[in-house]
C-alpha cells in the first residue's frame, strides 16, 4: 500500500501512558521517522487484580479492530495480545509483536489459542536471548524471531545512595513470600505497595497499592529496587528493572532469562530465585551507602550505553519495514 512518499505505512498499536507515548514520539522524531500510533489507556495497571480481564480484553478487541481499519502495510503490536487476536484474520497486514507472554504448561483455552496464534505472526520481537530460545523450544520458527534489546528514556541521574529503605516493584510473577523471608534481618526496611501484596507482611512494610506517580516517587528515593521472581520460567521483571535505571536506581533481582541480560555492569545484583538468604545478603550489601552510590552511577551509565529507547525503536522499525 505505502504512503504518497512511497514509504510503507507502519502503524504501532499500544496501550501506553501519556509519558510513554511522549517518549516514543520523541524517539521517532530523533530518528526522523513519521509513524502512526493507535493507543488506548494502559491496561497493565490492573494486572494481578480480579478486574484485569474484564477491563483489558474489551480494550484489546477495540484496539485490534481499529488496527484493521488503519490500512497499514505493517502493524507493530506493542501489546502482543492484539497480535494474537489478529493472527487469524484473512488479508491482514504482516504483524510484528513485541514481547508476547508465553506461559509454560498453560492449559487454559485462551493460553492454547494464544500459542497457536503467535506461531502465525510474521515477526516476534523478544528482548532477551533466553526468552527467544524458550520459544524455539516450544516449536516457534527461529526465522520468525528477533532479539532486540529493550530501551527506555532516561529520566534523571542521582548523586548518592538514596534514602534508607528498599522498594519492591512489579506485580506479575513476583515471589513476595521469598521477599518477606528475606526482609527479616535485612539492614534496611523493605516497602511493598503492589495490588497483590501478601495478606501477612511480616517484616515487610506494606503500603496501600501505589498508583504510578506514587510508585515513581518511592522509587526515585529508594536505596535500590528489589525484584523477587518466582522462577526462571519466563522473562518477567525486565521493564521494572529498566524503569529503575531511568532514575539512577540500582536493582537487586532474581536471576531469570531476561534479568541476566539487563542487570549488568555493576548496576545491580542477581540472586537465585527462591533463595531468601541470598536476597537478604544482597540487600545488606546494598545498604552500605558507598556500594549503593557506585551502583546508582552504574545504573545511569548502563541505561545510556546499552538500553536506549531510540535504538530499540530504530531496530523494531527496521524489522517492520522489511516485512512491508
Amino acid at each position: 500500500m505505502g504512503t504518497r512518499s512511497g514509504r510503507p505505512r507502519i502503524v504501532w498499536v499500544v496501550d501506553w501512558t501519556d509519558r510513554e507515548h511522549d517518549d516514543f514520539l520523541a524517539a521517532m522524531d530523533e530518528l526522523g521517522l513519521d509513524v502512526r500510533v493507535i493507543r488506548s489507556r494502559p491496561t497493565g495497571r490492573t494486572v494481578g487484580t480480579k478486574w484485569h480481564r474484564r477491563y483489558s480484553y474489551p480494550t484489546y478487541i477495540s484496539l485490534a479492530f481499529r488496527a484493521l481499519l488503519a490500512r497499514a502495510d505493517v502493524l507493530v503490536a506493542w501489546q502482543p495480545i492484539i497480535g494474537s487476536l489478529l493472527a487469524y484474520v484473512p488479508f491482514r497486514p504482516p504483524i510484528v509483536a513485541i514481547e508476547p507472554v508465553v506461559v509454560d504448561h498453560d492449559r487454559r483455552l485462551a493460553g492454547r489459542y494464544s500459542l497457536r496464534a503467535l506461531k502465525r505472526i510474521e515477526c516476534l520481537v523478544m528482548c532477551a536471548d533466553g526468552d527467544a530460545e524458550r520459544l524455539v523450544d516450544k516449536g516457534f520458527r527461529r526465522d520468525h524471531l528477533a532479539v532486540v534489546i529493550r530501551g527506555i528514556a532516561a529520566r534523571c541521574d542521582r548523586n548518592g545512595p538514596g534514602q534508607n529503605y528498599f522498594l519492591a516493584g512489579g506485580r506479575e510473577h513476583r515471589d513476595w513470600v521469598c521477599l518477606r523471608e528475606a526482609a527479616a534481618g535485612a539492614a534496611l526496611p523493605v516497602r511493598l505497595g503492589a495490588p497483590n501484596s501478601p495478606s501477612e507482611g511480616g517484616s515487610l512494610q506494606l503500603l496501600a497499592p501505589l498508583n504510578q506517580a506514587d510508585y515513581i516517587e518511592q522509587l526515585r528515593h529508594a536505596r535500590a529496587l528489589v525484584v523477587p521472581l518466582k522462577d526462571n520460567s519466563r522473562g518477567a521483571g525486565l521493564l521494572t528493572v529498566l524503569e529503575a535505571y531511568s532514575y539512577g536506581v540500582p536493582v537487586i533481582a532474581s536471576r531469570n532469562v531476561a534479568t541476566v541480560d539487563y542487570v549488568v555492569d555493576g548496576a545491580g545484583v542477581l540472586v537465585d530465585p527462591g533463595d531468601p538468604d541470598a536476597l537478604r545478603r544482597a540487600m545488606c550489601d546494598m545498604s552500605r551507602p558507598d556500594t549503593a552510590a557506585a551502583a546508582s552511577t552504574a545504573a545511569s551509565a548502563v541505561l545510556r550505553s546499552k538500553f536506549s529507547l531510540v535504538d530499540f525503536a530504530r531496530s523494531v522499525d527496521e524489522l517492520a519495514r522489511r516485512l512491508a
